[in-house]
């Protein structure tokens, strides 16, 4: 699976969960800010998924 592919269906399974989430956490935040926000999360989300699979991948 590619970084690519992954980030993508980080994105479609968690992104309007996260945006809702950082909407409440924030309230006076902008939607532009949040959403940037949101990103980040879901990036880091990705590189520990990518981590994880990795390490799971030299493991016997």
């Amino acid at each position: 699976m590619s970084k690519i592919s992954t980030i993508e269906q980080i994105e479609a399974l968690f992104m309007p969960t996260t945006f809702e989430i950082v909407k409440k956490q924030n309230p006076d935040i902008d939607d532009i800010d949040a959403l940037s926000l949101s990103w980040k999360m879901l990036w880091s989300a990705s590189d520990l998924y990518d981590e994880v699979v990795n390490n799971g991948q030299t493991e016997s």
